[in-house]
């Protein structure tokens, strides 16, 4: 009987509908993944010999495992369709943490996936924490379902890096609550580690840290501001261990170039392919963005005023940097840890029935979404 009230707790039942989905997911994927070779779809990557894993690998999950198994390699690729990119493009804690797991797995893949969805638990955890210590339970247990069934929210669950970034990311934000600064300091430095745009968090996170001394320079404490110092520490240890073997600290920046990423205006670029500069593709991206675009405005209204630097912070930094539809189409997931927005929705669906009609759309798109993932179409990257 115990054991039965033990589920009945509002928070273990979110983690039951995390289980619930996933394994879902797992089938809905292997099973789409399968039609599509049947039918001759070559653009299907083998990712492991435990078919039922391979829905769960995408995109950069090839170079994840390729540094898992071999480590950095610096040679820059000339093979066409990769060229110009090489594995240092990858900060180094996520395929660190996969190869230490690998060890007692022994499958790359399932160690990748284990990482993840261990990483992305914990993260719903601290989501719920946060939450409920600024708001209330009501909001943290809505926006940690909102989290789990938003449609892109699949990705946390892949082998790639995404979860890890949400768990050190929700880590710090939840330090600064608590004033618990050796650890939030030992956060800052996951962050930096595990993704490139991890050093642009200082900022949002600088906001939070000010929001808690109630905006007051004299509640500024020395000791406490060199705990973000560990954030420029980390990129910049990638940045030396990069120049040991390249000669080029920036080199990890400057590859990134390979991939399509340099500065331009996005408004400009969004509106060529809305003219159908690159096909229908590149209409379906441009939509796509235009409507993510539209949902952040939306969620911004609910949220905090120094939340919403994070959000924007994760959404702009990629969409500055987009000079293709390919890396357009990601920032759909560089801007999936913005854990305020699944807050922000939390808050405009305080309606039951809202909030089941949204629950329900998340659901279906969550579905159509990781079963065209897993059989290697580009609509999210």
């Amino acid at each position: 009987m115990s054991y039965l009230k033990y589920l009945q707790k509002p928070f273990i039942k979110l983690l039951l509908l995390f289980l619930f989905t996933r394994i879902l997911l797992t089938f809905t994927g292997t099973y789409f993944r399968n039609f599509y070779k049947d039918v001759g779809v070559s653009n299907i990557v083998q990712y492991s010999n435990i078919e039922v894993l391979n829905s769960w690998g995408y995109w950069d999950t090839i170079w994840y495992l390729d540094i898992v198994n071999n480590g950095y390699t610096f040679e820059v690729l000339s093979k066409s369709g990769w060229e110009g990119q090489s594995s240092y493009n990858f900060f180094p804690l996520y395929p660190l943490s996969v190869k230490l797991v690998s060890f007692v797995l022994t499958d790359p893949l399932l160690s990748g996936i284990l990482t993840s969805n261990v990483s992305f638990v914990i993260s719903l955890y601290l989501l719920y924490s946060i939450v409920k210590e600024s708001h209330n339970e009501k909001l943290a247990l809505r926006s940690v379902r909102y989290m789990i069934l938003f449609p892109t929210s699949y990705i946390f669950s892949a082998m790639l890096s995404e979860s890890l970034f949400l768990l050190f990311l929700l880590a710090s934000y939840r330090c600064l609550q608590k004033k618990n600064w050796p650890l939030f300091g030992l956060s800052g430095l996951g962050i930096a580690l595990t993704r490139v745009n991890g050093i642009a968090i200082l900022l949002p996170l600088f906001v939070e840290y000010f929001y808690h001394k109630k905006y007051q320079i004299k509640n500024i404490k020395l000791k406490e501001i060199v705990w973000f110092l560990f954030i420029p520490i980390g990129f910049l240890a990638f940045g030396v261990f990069v120049w040991i073997h390249t000669n080029n600290s920036l080199a990890f920046i400057t590859i990134r170039e390979a991939w399509g990423s340099h500065l331009t205006n996005p408004i400009v670029y969004i509106v060529k392919l809305l003219l159908k500069w690159k096909g229908a593709y590149g209409v379906y991206v441009a939509t796509s963005i235009v409507s993510l675009t539209a949902l952040i405005v939306l969620v911004s209204q609910k949220i905090p005023l120094r939340w919403t630097v994070l959000v924007l912070t994760l959404f702009l930094l990629p969409l500055m940097f987009a000079a293709e539809p390919g890396l357009l189409v990601a920032v759909h997931r560089l801007v999936l840890p913005a854990f305020p927005i699944y807050f922000g929705l939390a808050k405009l669906t305080t309606n039951e029935k809202a909030d089941i009609i949204v629950c329900g759309i998340f659901f279906v798109g969550l579905v159509v979404l990781q079963s065209f993932a897993a059989a290697g179409f580009s609509l999210i990257i």
